[in-house]
């Protein structure tokens, strides 16, 4: 395996050089790699904790390096500065948002998407790593950047999601996936941010059937 010369840490560029039409892969190996993808991860995690406990003036390269334990070369690999760790940090803390399957039933998939949410939501570093995504939008442009391409990736499956409804004679056309999807997520929302978590397939179930409820096509058969 390559052993680099000082100074090439983070110049995996140069692999293309030396050995075209390799890999990473096939030049780092397997372990090598995992020791690089476990390090990012444990780098994450550190980034997360630092924010979490002193907002982002505490997230450094060497507070980071400190906590993690994992070596300043392996953070570089991954990020050129604190603000990509930042922005990656709140990237790991956007709720996901699952699309419908094809042929799936349209309150099964607003049940599953709606559920989604409320998995992401429900882990303890999401709530608090919420107000330093506020504050730190109006800082960091590639922040907000990646909060308005969530909205709307989130958009776009609520819309998705929304026609299957329509094509399934459920819902009526023209209903705002916005809209939508504050009244869906909202409750659950919510929920996690006051700590009043209580069932979280009762507080999914009781959003959707609001929705529905307010929603449903009243001429079906």
């Amino acid at each position: 395996h390559v052993q680099w010369p000082p100074g090439w840490v983070g110049k995996e560029e140069i692999v293309i050089v030396l050995f075209p039409g390799f890999t990473a892969l096939d030049v780092f190996g397997p372990h090598h790699m995992f020791v690089l993808m476990m390090g990012a991860k444990v780098h994450l995690a550190a980034a997360t904790e630092l924010l979490v406990e002193g907002g982002a003036a505490a997230v450094t390269v060497d507070a980071v390096v400190d906590r993690s334990g994992v070596a300043k070369s392996t953070l570089y690999r991954h990020w050129s500065s604190v603000t990509q760790l930042l922005v990656d940090v709140m990237r790991s803390s956007m709720p996901d948002l699952a699309a419908p399957a094809p042929g799936q039933r349209f309150e099964d998939a607003l049940r599953a998407a709606v559920r989604s949410i409320a998995a992401s939501v429900a882990a303890p570093e999401w709530i608090q790593v919420v107000p330093a995504m506020i504050t730190l939008q109006r800082q960091i442009p590639e922040l907000g950047e990646l909060i308005t391409a969530d909205r709307v990736a989130t958009t776009a499956i609520f819309r998705e999601i929304l026609d299957v409804g329509v094509e399934q004679g459920v819902i009526p056309e023209g209903l705002d996936p916005d809209r939508a999807g504050l009244l869906l997520a909202g409750p659950v929302v919510l929920a996690a941010m006051t700590g009043d978590v209580g069932d979280p397939d009762e507080i999914v179930d009781d959003a959707v059937d609001a929705f529905l409820a307010l929603h449903r096509r009243h001429d079906r058969a």
